[in-house]
């Protein structure tokens, strides 16, 4: 499934939060009963975090898909973690005001965000409970990329699968 099918197009679908596919099969845990499979895939950039609640619209949208809330599993991916992501005070409390939560203090003693830590914590308000977290911080770990610690043009790959 892609947005031109869940939604009524990709300019319609805000920071393309829709399903990446959608499926049914019989579960013996739920007694034979039908259940249905989403995935999605989100990456949001800190502008996305100010100025649209994409973690609520993103378990939105699976619920609507047919997935519920409490089975839904998240896996935070590697990220520039909040000892290394210093931002201006005024930045931090506007986050932190979007996406409660992520206030945080660098290991340099200033204002920093953790934005994994705001969205487990969005996550959890929502009703979901399997989080998991990448704990690898992209800025301290030079196998992965990162734009803070090098400032090249790069390139991230996410991969979902259903079983």
């Amino acid at each position: 499934m892609n947005a031109s099918t869940c939604c009524a197009g990709e300019d319609q679908c805000p920071a393309g939060v829709h399903p990446l596919s959608t499926g049914s099969e019989r579960n013996g845990t739920f007694q034979g009963a039908l259940r249905t499979l989403v995935a999605a895939i989100l990456y949001p950039g800190l502008a996305l975090v100010l100025l649209f609640p994409f973690v609520a619209r993103a378990v939105e949208s699976m619920c609507d898909a047919g997935a519920r809330a409490e089975d839904i599993s998240v896996l935070l991916g590697p990220s520039v973690s909040g000892r290394n992501y210093e931002v201006p005070a005024a930045m931090a409390a506007e986050v932190e005001a979007a996406l409660p939560g992520s206030r945080t203090t660098t290991s340099r003693g200033t204002p920093g965000l953790d934005l994994r830590a705001g969205i487990a914590r969005q996550l959890r308000e929502l009703g979901v409970a399997a989080i998991d977290a990448d704990p690898r911080c992209t800025v301290d770990d030079r196998n992965l990329f990162s734009h803070r610690r090098d400032a090249p043009t790069g390139r991230l790959a996410s991969v979902v699968w259903m079983e």
